[in-house]
């Protein structure tokens, strides 16, 4: 059985698809599987099949659903989740990998570098604000300011990420009701609550093209990153983060005047806002997976064990040093 299966979603451009599989299968490790999910239609002028494993979606179907489908598919015990257009460099499965001999690990965060001459950091794993802004780690900096070892971070894109899979099926994988950035940055925060940890590997390096990121339109943006917030309000305090939150609101909404998309953002920010309540029902939901997960271990691994409770956390989860 493969270790590690490596998913890559494709919804119609095929330069980037090809430009991802080229450099995949020509580093990729011993015992992985390539998955690409298919949402519309590929011809294979390579004869591919031998090598990887097409699984077929609905034209049309969403990011996040090509994912889980993906997920779904998978026969490894660890997963690598790959965006159209990122390329990979010699090694850089393997120095993930390693990282996963910790049970306390579920995620790790690649170096994701623009392809440009400079190779600038795109982000180092993402971390979530009390006011509910998620920030791309290091974006913009050097490659030499991350140094050489690795460090804690909230979890990966799911553009480029590596994750256990017993995790993402225990958390019901990728959360269809949000885009795809704001599904990863929940994905990462239940994680965070269930006590597993996520590193970023230096070492692990992952190109991308200028337009590799799926993106969402403005309002459901605006939607999704309001659903977000409420249902993980309490990690930081009601307090601080309901006044951080409402700043952070306030930037966003009026930074698009006199633009239109600022009615966009508003509209979104309002429908998000029927999702006030949303974390009782989350913090049930999380309740039920960590006592399902203690009842199928033996004894219950130590990442688990070792949990502080969502509403005893006083704040972020410290990094072990500065990225």
């Amino acid at each position: 059985m493969a270790r590690l299966s490596i998913v890559i979603p494709y919804a119609g451009n095929v330069q980037k698809l090809e430009n991802s599989l080229v450099s995949v299968l020509e580093n990729r490790p011993e015992d992985c599987e390539v998955l690409v999910v298919l949402s519309d239609t590929y011809e294979d002028p390579y004869d591919l099949e031998d090598e990887v494993t097409f699984v077929y979606a609905p034209k049309g179907t969403d990011p996040v659903r090509c994912l889980n489908l993906g997920v779904d598919a998978s026969s490894a015990p660890l997963l690598h989740t790959l965006w159209p257009g990122m390329q990979v460099e010699a090694g850089w499965a393997e120095q993930a990998i390693g990282h996963f001999a910790d049970p306390e690990v579920m995620a790790v965060a690649p170096l994701l570098l623009s392809s440009g001459p400079s190779e600038a950091i795109v982000v180092a794993g993402i971390e979530y604000g009390m006011s509910g802004a998620v920030r791309f780690r290091s974006r913009g900096r050097a490659v030499e300011s991350v140094g050489e070892e690795p460090f804690d971070v909230l979890g990966p894109i799911p553009q480029a990420g590596f994750y256990r899979k017993s995790i993402v099926q225990d958390l019901k994988r990728f959360d269809t009701r949000l885009n795809l950035l704001t599904a990863g940055v929940h994905l990462a925060l239940a994680i965070e609550w269930l006590g597993g940890r996520a590193v970023v590997e230096p070492e692990c390096r992952v190109l991308t093209e200028a337009g590799s990121f799926e993106t969402a339109g403005v309002f459901r943006t605006a939607r999704d990153a309001e659903r977000l917030f409420w249902r993980w309000a309490p990690r930081c305090g009601w307090m601080a983060g309901s006044v951080g939150h409402l700043g952070q609101v306030f930037l966003d909404c009026f930074g698009r005047f006199p633009r239109p998309s600022m009615v966009a953002e508003i509209l979104g920010r309002l429908v998000g806002l029927t999702s006030v309540g949303a974390h009782r029902k989350q913090l049930r939901q999380l309740a039920r997976i960590e006592a399902n997960r203690r009842a199928a271990a033996i004894d219950a691994p130590h990442f688990l064990k070792a949990k502080r409770g969502f509403f005893e956390k006083k704040g972020p989860v410290p990094l072990r040093r500065a990225g």
